[in-house]
């Protein structure tokens, strides 16, 4: 891979949140390139998304997490484009929106902390994350020799597993 390529396993682009992911197995995933922040999994700007029960395996960088502050998130919701799509297309502010989708408004208004959660992972040779806020719960290095018991602990299939 070339060391100036952006390369993500996963990557959740343009502020996209509420986003689950759970019970995978990352080998030699991921390349920061040139701006560091891709990983295994890349984050750009979004909230509200958990990063779970997965084991990391050789991955220079797990968590790649480029944290959109207030002013970023004023300018996105304020683009002609996204205006277009939250409040003309449909509208996520009225009653039947808010009361069917309440998370999706509290997404676009601003309420909450903007962070994403990191729980219980597992590393092996791998590094959790380059930069960023993020909520980290429970999550641990394991030895090379115990993938089995770690695949076993995330309920994943091992024999996915090609060699």
């Amino acid at each position: 891979v070339d060391p100036a390529s952006q390369v993500a396993g996963i990557f959740l682009d343009d502020g996209i949140g509420g986003i689950d992911i759970g019970h995978n197995y990352f080998e030699r995933v991921g390349s920061q390139g040139d701006k560091e922040l891709f990983g295994a999994i890349a984050l750009n700007g979004g909230h509200g998304n958990t990063v779970h029960h997965n084991v990391f395996q050789d991955c220079a960088v797990v968590i790649g997490n480029n944290y959109w502050d207030l002013a970023r998130w004023k300018e996105y919701l304020g683009s002609p484009i996204i205006r277009e799509r939250l409040f003309e297309q449909v509208d996520v502010s009225s009653p039947v929106y808010r009361e069917k989708y309440p998370d999706l408004w509290e997404y676009v208004s601003g309420a909450g902390s903007r962070l994403n959660k990191i729980a219980e992972n597992i590393l092996i040779n791998s590094n959790l994350v380059l930069n960023g806020r993020c909520e980290f719960y429970f999550n641990h290095s394991e030895r090379p020799e115990r993938l089995g018991q770690a695949l076993k602990k995330i309920e994943f299939d091992s024999g996915r597993i090609q060699n």
